[in-house]
């Protein structure tokens, strides 16, 4: 009997080491999976981060070359304005001055003719007065006639 308790008290421990082996490596093992679910969650965090700063590095240069390219439109516009303002200006200076020119063509015509019609009217004075002394020197002849 007591050698049959002994067995039975063996076998009892036996079985009870056997079950707490059993439990810790069921527990090392859920351990093991916890601990590998959450390196694959940890992983999967650090890539979706990484995604979402590539995502927003790129966003971030997308809009630095639409900024420049919508600068150097701007700038291309302001350009074209200014190259076009001075374009008005100096066709604006040059019928200025074609007119001023055209004017001082009127002025100078305009001087000659005075010009002229003083000649002409100084012309016809002198001719009159050598008409009036030829008139009298012949008067004076007929009458010393």
């Amino acid at each position: 009997i007591q050698e049959a308790r002994e067995k039975f008290e063996r076998e009892k421990a036996e079985a009870k080491r056997k079950k707490e082996e059993e439990e810790r490596l069921l527990r090392e093992k859920l351990e093991r999976e916890r601990k590998q679910r959450e390196e694959e969650e940890r992983q999967r965090q650090r890539k979706l981060e990484e995604e979402r700063r590539q995502q927003e590095e790129e966003a971030r240069l997308r809009r630095i070359a639409e900024d420049d390219e919508k600068r150097k439109k701007e700038e291309e516009a302001m350009r074209l304005r200014i190259a076009q303002e001075e374009a008005q200006k100096k066709e604006q200076l040059k019928a200025e001055e074609n007119a001023m020119r055209a004017r001082l063509e009127e002025e100078k015509e305009k001087i000659r003719l005075e010009a002229e019609e003083k000649a002409l009217a100084l012309e016809q004075e002198e001719s009159t007065r050598l008409t009036r002394i030829a008139m009298e020197e012949e008067k004076i002849r007929k009458k010393e006639k």
